[in-house]
């Protein structure tokens, strides 16, 4: 089988990006399948084969550029153009989808309806809910307001970066999608990463249940080795931004300068994290900037807790799984699907945005013994051992195409 994987990004920016490039080596590793990718030809791009048929990078950093390039948001006639050459040239017999809005765009949806390819879409995020797509609105508070299809909300509410014109473009190409390019109408099957992300969206949608299923995702779990060892420090990693929840996590490192805090990645919130950690003179803070495979695995191997301060409904949580592959517990809020991951035998779970309640659980967490740590970290590689395993992400993988086949 040859297998279209398409996505707005071609090189490891965040958890999407995982999961599109491990899919696609797993669907070659246990099946034999051709993998070829649709993309954005970005300068940190990884090799592909199929790069001639990817689209140009547009960047949106002035007035003007986001003038210029508005409509290619909405629709891109080069993403309809070169799919249109792949699809003819290489002749996929299907196609699956990661996050393809505002690069690639819905035009897409177009040319995979008119040429008669079976879609299947990896949901990561709420975007068929929310024109933000982190239910979050600009006050950073958790919002469904506009999930039940009126995008209304996201303009009156700014939720675009607090910006009137941003906000109002999000909910514009939304109503552009849902009239001209429903993703309902358009993908065949969905795959949802969580039971969390699955059931918020049948709440609003009841109808995806008929062509859904929840696979939940998958790491290359031979990159990730057990160290049952309790660090000195407590570690994030991840992308540096308001939602993640960074600015809570700085508020306890300013109050208790006796834990010490590594944080792993780059990101938006960057330079703001690192002005208040300057201002403050806090030496308990680390920036460790972005890092990958082995040195990554490296310092959380040491560390003594990872932390995941979310304040948005997570989809799934790849740090958590690649924490865990590493016998380090975890301590997270309780929103999304982090509560799937996470129990009292694997670290803990604070209350949503409650900067005292994370306080309470990182000073718990920081006071077990010696013996209560060792269970922990044991039942955390114990969990991914009985859960995870890469032939059985291939097997539900297939047969989620193999369902779209037989619509056909």
């Amino acid at each position: 089988m040859k297998i279209l994987q398409i996505n707005n990004y071609h090189y490891l920016k965040g958890g999407a990006e995982k999961v599109y490039f491990e899919t696609s080596r797993i669907l070659e590793q246990y099946g034999g399948h051709e993998v070829i990718h649709f993309s954005v030809l970005d300068k940190e791009i990884v090799e592909s084969k199929t790069k001639k048929y990817f689209i140009a990078s547009r960047k949106y950093d002035t007035p003007i550029n986001k003038i210029r390039n508005l409509l290619s948001f909405f629709y891109s006639f080069e993403a309809k153009y070169n799919l249109t050459r792949l699809i003819k040239n290489e002749k996929p017999d299907i196609a699956h989808l990661h996050i393809f809005y505002g690069r690639l765009s819905s035009s897409i949806l177009g040319v995979l309806k008119k040429h008669k390819i079976p879609v299947v879409m990896t949901v990561h995020e709420y975007k068929m809910l929310c024109p933000q797509y982190l239910f979050l609105d600009n006050k950073k508070n958790i919002c469904e307001k506009c999930a039940n299809g009126n995008s209304l909300y996201c303009v009156l509410e700014k939720c675009n970066k607090g910006n009137f014109f941003n906000s109002l473009i999000s909910a514009l190409e939304v109503k552009f999608r849902d009239i001209f390019f429903s993703y309902e109408k358009n993908i065949d099957k969905f795959i949802f990463v969580s039971d969390f992300i699955y059931k918020k969206h049948l709440e609003y949608i009841p109808s995806l249940e008929k062509k859904s299923v929840v696979i939940e995702n998958i790491i290359d779990f031979n990159k990730f080795k057990p160290k049952i060892k309790k660090g000195d420090y407590f570690l994030y990693f991840g992308r540096l931004s308001e939602e993640k929840g960074l600015l809570n996590l700085l508020t306890i490192a300013k109050i208790n300068q006796n834990i010490n805090y590594k944080i792993v990645g780059t990101g938006l919130l960057e330079n703001k994290l690192k002005d208040i950690v300057a201002n403050n003179s806090l030496r308990n803070v680390e920036f460790l900037g972005a890092k990958y495979d082995e040195e990554l695995i490296d310092i959380i191997q040491n560390c003594s807790f990872v932390i995941a301060p979310s304040i948005v409904y997570e989809s799934f949580g790849l740090s958590i799984v690649e924490s865990f592959s590493c016998s380090k517990p975890v301590i997270a809020s309780n929103l999304g699907s982090y509560s799937e991951l996470i129990n009292s035998s694997r670290g803990f779970l604070f209350k949503y945005n409650e900067i005292s309640d994370l306080m309470k659980k990182i000073n718990c967490a920081n006071n077990l013994n010696s013996k209560m740590y060792m269970e922990m970290a044991e039942n955390c590689n114990f969990f991914i051992k009985n859960r995870y395993s890469e032939i059985d992400y291939y097997n539900k993988l297939i047969n989620a195409y193999n369902d779209v086949f037989k619509k056909e």
